[in-house]
């Protein structure tokens, strides 16, 4: 989940001449640290530490650094016009130059309809496209934090949006519909999603959360052998959604989705998403 000193690499081949290969580190907030003070700082990862945190250490990363965390996975994708872009699960992005990777920006999409009590938090790293229009695909779960005294939301929900580069160029997040949780303690690990012509597609598996540790973060993520997936399919028109359940399952990434007509001329939605179980 979290790849700390993330370094994008890029491969170039043109007809006639030899294959050019670029690399450099990416500019995140755990380079910077690293590179200001000389050393690996203190990062949270999945994994525990070694040597383990002190206990200063640890209260300086829930503190000091929580709200830098970068969480950068590598995925590159391209939101704008200005260059490749570097997702991550934190909805924070850097943009580098096509060619040569060197740094460009850094940035969170505007939204449209974030409310003055509610927090963002995470999003999938693994963005999906729209097969016509181009635009970006994700979600962001936001928490009320009044519990709807004031935001009218009473619980956390997974918000979709559709990304696109405004006039400005700016990247902004137009907010298509909500798949509210059940309870707050429901959170699921949501790495990638589906999009198709009319609909997306947010698959939640078995991968849920709960709070164990601060800086190990593979301590917080549970598989629940009882707990079901749950498909939800957001209509792009309208925002309304239809939650199918199944089974226990577990799967992070490699998500296609698309749509057919039957021969009864209704219309399909198919998803291929290998996944792991006992």
């Amino acid at each position: 989940m979290v790849d700390a000193l993330s370094k994008v690499n890029r491969w170039s081949f043109k007809k006639g001449s030899k294959p050019t290969f670029t690399t450099a580190f990416l500019r995140s907030s755990i380079y910077n640290r690293t590179m200001e003070n000389e050393e690996l700082v203190p990062m949270r990862h999945l994994g525990q530490m070694h040597p383990p945190l002190s206990t200063l250490e640890t209260i300086r990363l829930v503190s000091e650094y929580d709200g830098k965390q970068d969480n950068n996975n590598i995925a590159v994708w391209e939101l704008g016009t200005g260059g490749a872009t570097i997702t991550a699960e934190s909805p924070i992005y850097i943009d580098v130059n096509f060619k040569s990777l060197e740094f460009q920006k850094k940035y969170s999409a505007q939204t449209d309809n974030l409310g003055m009590f509610e927090q963002e938090f995470i999003s999938a790293s693994h963005f999906w496209r729209h097969p016509t229009s181009g635009d970006s695909i994700n979600y962001k779960l936001v928490v009320p934090m009044d519990k709807g005294l004031f935001s009218g939301n009473s619980k956390p929900a997974y918000h979709l949006y559709r990304y696109s580069e405004n006039k400005e160029g700016e990247v902004v997040a137009k907010f298509v519909g909500a798949v509210p949780l059940k309870s707050a303690d429901d959170f699921r690990v949501v790495h990638t999603l589906g999009a198709t012509e009319n609909f997306i597609v947010l698959p939640r598996f078995s991968l849920y959360v709960e709070f164990n540790s601060p800086v190990d973060l593979s301590q917080n993520i549970k598989f629940g052998k009882s707990t079901p997936t749950i498909f939800d399919v957001v209509s792009l028109k309208d925002g309304t959604h239809h939650s199918f359940e199944f089974g226990s399952y577990e799967s992070q990434h490699i998500f296609n989705s698309y749509e057919r007509y039957n021969e009864k001329g209704e219309l399909e939605i198919v998803d291929d998403y290998p996944t792991l179980d006992d």
